[in-house]
């Protein structure tokens, strides 16, 4: 009987391809504006006349994009999404069995440890962000690699040398860094977590330096990494954080039109961020967890390998509602003025924290020494709580739709519902000839299904400056007349012969192709 870890990575294999046949029978898998984005990058890598390792751009951070290049390889697996599948599958089994080997070094105890496991792999935002192609399950599996080894590190009696923390930790958290932003708060607060439990452990102020600069120097690495692409590739190390493509370039816009109310409200940012912590993460699991945190504060705090799970918890929540206030984030709870839901996810990044703290709230309410339970009351405490586990897990199921990043991804599909049905005509018709498109703001590259040899776009270099001032280069136009960032609608606009030279084939709602009329 698979009893320990073969027995989660089996159970999350097999739960992993469940929810993928699942989205695909659904057709969920290509829902998100960003998880197209990211197949086109990935494509771009090995795909295009200017292909290579600077169409990885410049916001986006480059691990989850070279992971899934070589299943974007595949034209078929780009289109469909599919692409994604072997990397979320394979992060959902490292997750799986980094929780459970946190839980087990904490407690010393199998049945915790599957609880822990088990309340990740039944939560359905999870398990629906592990069948697309966002970048959250790369960081999950980062950042729960790291903290399950720096639980490890600290239970260990004999202290770890540099290079043992700097190969079992530090290579982790560096890619976490080269995930997402998010990974850069971790490891700043890992840093710190590692001198502070070094000195508490060991009590020797050279040795927990030591420790702390060698977990700390492949993610700086990493970091100066990605600022020297920047810089070598787009001219300004900080591209990323203040470039025309960059998150706060995008909150500007936002700030500038009213639609950033959390900005400079701490409370509304805390309200916010907490309210998608509850709706990702589900009632049961929020209350069991807020219970566990309490009851592991009090009973738990001198277990030093216990400290870790609270950066699980803490930096996430600190990172959001920082981002939040700053104006650096917006998240979007419903779909209120004509809007979709946006950026729910950011809630879900807390799931995994709480598993843990809702394992540990069990394992204290069985073993303290004040109540003494045998056996049996362990085995009916962990049964209860799987058992409220399914509960709520078939709670979703006669209406899946409702699933947090299910519905946040249909929100998302039916706002750009035209622009999407405009490639899907492109995907049939479209199937010769040179493309202008803007992928930029219409990131509908994999649903059209052409090579991006016969593509111009942003990432396609002087081409597509030379294309805009004479469109005739191309054989088809894809635009959206309600953008005003899309450049090709500008470059239409601009030009007083474009009527002369191009027939509107095709139009849904403000999305339009036109196709050049010496080309019937």
């Amino acid at each position: 009987m698979l009893a320990g870890a073969p027995g989660v990575a089996l159970l999350a294999l097999v739960v992993g391809i469940a929810a993928v046949w699942f989205a695909s029978q659904h057709d969920l898998m290509m829902l998100y504006a960003d998880a197209r984005s990211h197949l086109t990058i990935a494509r771009r890598l090995i795909d295009g006349p200017n292909h290579g390792i600077v169409q990885l751009g410049t916001v986006w951070l480059p691990v989850p994009h070279i992971v899934l290049m070589p299943f974007v390889a595949s034209k078929w697996l780009w289109h469909t999404g599919g692409a994604a599948v072997p990397v979320d599958i394979a992060c959902l089994v490292i997750e799986a069995l980094s929780l459970y080997s946190l839980v087990r070094t904490i407690t010393r105890t199998r049945w915790a440890s599957w609880i822990a496991a088990t309340l990740l792999l039944t939560n359905p935002s999870v398990l629906y962000m592990h069948t697309t192609a966002l970048t959250e399950p790369v960081l999950f599996a980062a950042l729960l690699g790291t903290t399950a080894m720096l639980a490890k590190w600290i239970a260990r009696e004999k202290p770890w040398s540099g290079g043992e923390i700097a190969v079992y930790c530090g290579l982790p958290a560096a890619v976490a860094v080269l995930s997402r932003y998010d990974g850069w708060a971790f490891v700043a607060a890992a840093a710190v977590f590692v001198y502070a439990v070094a000195q508490l452990r060991w009590h020797q102020w050279r040795y927990s330096l030591h420790i702390t600069r060698c977990f700390a120097t492949a993610p700086v690495i990493a970091a100066f990494w990605w600022m020297w692409f920047n810089w070598i590739n787009f001219g300004d190390p900080l591209e990323f954080q203040r470039g025309r493509y960059s998150a706060q370039a995008q909150q500007a816009l936002l700030a500038r039109t009213g639609k950033l109310p959390d900005m400079h409200d701490l409370p509304s940012s805390l309200h916010t961020y907490a309210s998608s912590v509850w709706q990702g993460a589900g009632w049961f699991l929020l209350g069991a967890a807020i219970l566990g945190m309490v009851l592991w504060a009090w009973h738990g705090h001198r277990s030093l390998p216990g400290l870790a799970p609270w950066l699980l918890v803490g930096v996430p929540f600190g990172f959001y509602v920082l981002s939040l206030y700053t104006g650096q984030a917006v998240i979007r709870l419903d779909n209120a003025n004509g809007q979709g839901m946006f950026n729910l996810r950011y809630g879900v990044e807390m799931v995994p924290g709480l598993a843990v703290f809702a394992a540990l709230g069990a394992f204290v309410l069985a073993v303290r020494p004040r109540t003494q339970l045998g056996r049996e009351w362990r085995v009916f405490i962990g049964l209860a709580a799987l058992v409220l586990v399914g509960v709520q897990a078939a709670a979703w199921w006669p209406d899946w739709h409702a699933v947090p990043l299910v519905k946040e991804g249909i929100s998302q599909r039916a706002a750009g519902a035209g622009q999407y049905a405009a490639a899907e005509w492109m995907s049939d018709h479209a199937r010769e000839g040179r493309i202008a498109i803007d992928d930029s703001v219409n990131p509908n590259l994999p649903v059209i299904d052409a090579d991006l040899d016969r593509v111009t776009a942003p990432f396609s270099g002087p081409r597509w400056r030379h294309t805009l001032a004479h469109l005739t280069n191309a054989e088809w136009l894809y635009v959206d007349t309600a953008n005003p960032q899309d450049e090709v609608a500008q470059a239409i606009r601009r030009d007083p012969d474009f009527d002369d030279e191009f027939v509107l084939r095709h139009q849904v709602g403000n999305a339009r192709v036109y196709q050049r009329r010496n080309n019937p």
